[in-house]
């Protein structure tokens, strides 16, 4: 069976890259950096982080999508490709903005016929006043019924978790 592809895709600076890093580790895996280029082929447009789970005859691709919302002509491509997305949200408070700028920016496309799941990083954080701010911005938009999850430093169940949902999602659709 082809490998199922999921993009993760979040605001600049939300752990992205560290989540698939610590996904690598718990698995036992290298990650696997790859560059997409600008249509002339002459500059590196973005630098990603993908990570292959190996899931029971399955295997789930994680592609880090760029956190630049500028960069929509890299990352558009990448979720259009995908058969899921990991939407992963900051949990500071000052970083509201850029959670509920990317929301917006997904809500357009047809992400609704992706499986999915948000997961909210940084909640261990000191900075982190509520994640009523999080939950306001999903509350409002199509990703109201993702299945949530926390990821903390020091605690990465819920990371496995939500691979484990996301590969549930997957192979009821097929």
């Amino acid at each position: 069976m082809s490998p199922f592809k999921i993009a993760v895709c979040g605001p600049a600076l939300c752990g992205k890259r560290t989540l698939l890093m610590h996904l690598a580790a718990m698995h036992r895996i290298r990650p696997v950096l790859f560059q997409t280029y600008t249509a002339d082929s002459a500059h590196i447009e973005h630098r990603g982080l993908r990570v292959d789970v190996p899931l029971g005859s399955d295997t789930l691709q994680f592609h880090t999508v760029s956190g630049g919302l500028w960069n929509n002509t890299v990352w558009l491509p990448i979720i259009a490709g995908a058969n899921a997305l990991m939407l992963v949200l900051d949990a500071q408070a000052a970083r509201s903005v850029h959670n509920k700028a990317l929301v917006d920016m997904l809500s357009p496309l047809d992400c609704m016929r992706l499986a999915g799941v948000v997961i909210v990083t940084k909640t261990d954080l000191r900075a982190v006043t509520k994640l009523g701010s999080v939950d306001t911005i999903l509350e409002e938009s199509k990703f109201a019924h993702w299945p949530r999850y926390s990821v903390q430093k020091n605690d990465l169940t819920a990371l496995d978790e939500a691979v484990r949902a996301l590969h549930g999602q997957l192979t009821q659709e097929h």
